[in-house]
């Protein structure tokens, strides 16, 4: 990883810009024609929270949005098409009482209409506050004026005092560094936090703030996220800081880390390595020519065994070298692909997603999607009916699924106690059919 403190003044200028193009990328939307998502859905629109110190040493508070496109309805007025729609954002206290509120409206206007129908151009915002310190509620809300569709999300947020007795260290900011024509270096906050293996690395821009020019341990400590996040790696590297604000800039390369989700956390301790202040990071890194749900190409293919034939999965197996392998496993989805013609495999998403579900649901006994619930929930989805009958004297633990639509009624039996519930009856068997 590489790291440097340097000086931005006045070079280089924190800013926001709204040319979209600076902040093109995808959200996922599922449509899966009444299949319905195995997880949490998606999130509509992208965002983030950033908190910063002012000037005079007060907290600021920025919060970027995202909006795609294809979340928005556009309507042709002459040669032109036009989307409108109104941004607010809320920050609540404890007693959901509004403490600040902001609102925007934009119109986005394009000739083209191939990019109304692009989940890869967004429509950026940026909304900025001076806060108090402290733990708050922050609340978003986008609505699409022409249809009234309404999308909102809602997470805790944290505004630290920057006026500390010790070095605090400001929100850690993906971030994209540009040269203008005037050669004038410019950051650019990122919402993209996901890296391809081999390819471009993840910048992440911070501040640091100390009341007097010191010494200080930077500690840098990596989790893999899963169902038990596991540390993946960590280091300490001594700096020297200034008094006042310190920049500084990160880099991270995916071939640093394996497929996956990462959360970093950033602390700074004194000489003592008496931790005093930490920041957090979440970042993913996927392979190159394969889905973003994609983690494992090896357990990806394995995991198709609910789905594909055994020829198919002979020749994933069998595959030569790696880029053989990521073609035929491209292949073998593109024939079950709903939208060929758009970038997005949404049956592939569907599935994979299931399978991530299945792990966090029923991983009592191994890998949830070996289980029996993960491999009736992988096949068929989230139970239209689900019944939980308690042991009894004459009865174990008990339950039902039923999936109206596939008339299909699938019973497990909980014969050990320890949660490791098991088909009553084989899934292809008659007697899972509902008459």
């Amino acid at each position: 990883m590489n790291f440097s403190f340097f000086s931005l003044t006045p070079i280089l200028k924190v800013v926001f810009t709204s040319c979209f193009l600076l902040f093109s990328g995808a959200c996922l939307a599922q449509q899966m024609g009444g299949i319905r998502a195995a997880s949490e859905p998606p999130l509509e629109f992208d965002y983030d929270v950033y908190s910063f110190s002012g000037d005079r040493g007060e907290s600021m508070l920025s919060i970027y949005t995202r909006i795609p496109f294809t979340k928005l309805s556009f309507i042709k007025n002459e040669d032109l098409f036009f989307a409108r729609f109104e941004t607010n954002v809320t920050i609540l206290d404890e007693n959901e009482r509004i403490v600040m509120e902001r609102q925007k409206i934009d119109t986005i206007k394009t000739p083209f209409y191939e990019q109304t129908q692009s989940n890869q151009l967004t429509q950026p915002n940026l909304f900025s506050f001076i806060s108090a310190v402290g733990d708050f509620d922050l609340l978003i809300q986008i609505r699409d004026i022409e249809s009234g569709r309404n999308y909102k999300n809602r997470r805790k947020i944290s505004v630290k005092n920057f006026n500390a007795s010790y070095p605090i260290i400001s929100s850690l900011m993906p971030a994209l560094l540009l040269t203008d024509s005037s050669s004038r270096v410019r950051l650019i906050p990122s919402l993209n936090t996901l890296m391809q293996k081999g390819r471009e690395p993840l910048q992440f821009y911070y501040e640091i703030y100390s009341p007097k020019k010191q010494s200080l341990n930077l500690s840098y400590t990596f989790f893999q996220k899963g169902r038990v996040p596991k540390e993946y790696k960590k280091f300490t590297r001594l700096v020297e800081i200034d008094r006042g604000r310190n920049k500084c800039l990160d880099t991270l390369f995916s071939t640093d880390f394996e497929s996956g989700d990462y959360e970093l956390i950033l602390f700074t301790a004194s000489g003592e390595n008496e931790i005093q202040d930490a920041s957090k990071l979440s970042f993913t890194v996927r392979l190159v020519g394969v889905s973003y749900a994609i983690k494992d190409l090896t357990k990806a293919i394995d995991q198709l065994r609910y789905i594909a034939s055994g020829s198919d999965l002979d020749s994933l197996r069998d595959a030569p070298n790696n880029d053989v392998r990521v073609k035929r496993f491209n292949e073998f989805w593109k024939r079950f692909d709903p939208t060929p013609d758009t970038p997005e495999n949404e049956l592939m998403n569907e599935y994979y997603a299931r399978i991530e579900f299945a792990n966090q649901k029923f991983s009592n006994q191994g890998e949830g999607w070996r289980t029996d619930m993960g491999f009736i929930f992988v096949k068929y989805g989230q139970p239209d009916f689900v019944e939980r009958q308690p042991q009894t004297m004459n009865n174990l633990n008990t339950e039902i699924w039923e999936y109206y639509q596939h008339r299909r009624r699938f019973i497990f039996v909980d014969r050990t106690g320890f949660n490791d519930y098991r088909l009553l009856f084989p899934e292809p068997d008659s007697r899972t059919y509902i008459r």
